[in-house]
């Protein structure tokens, strides 16, 4: 994902090893586009009467401690 709209940014993150380009701002449909082509993903909807969301409550809301304890986290960032 990239800020940058310039073709050259594209062509560089191609060049990079990079296996699909999403420029800012983007689309909701477009990122689980590029999820669903990347990650072989099949996208199930099914009616919220309580959101027009594609994902359930318990993805919307931040995790509980218990939770966000047991996930393993990326390391920060140098």
């Amino acid at each position: 994902m990239s800020a940058s709209a310039f073709e050259v940014a594209r062509s560089e993150c191609f060049a990079a090893g990079c296996d699909a380009f999403l420029a800012k701002p983007f689309r909701e449909e477009e990122l689980r586009g590029v999820l669903e082509s990347q990650l072989n993903l099949r996208w199930i909807y099914a009616d919220h009467e309580e959101s027009h969301s594609p994902f359930p409550a318990e993805l919307r809301s931040p995790p509980t401690a218990e939770l966000a304890a047991s996930m393993n986290w990326p390391p920060a960032a140098m």
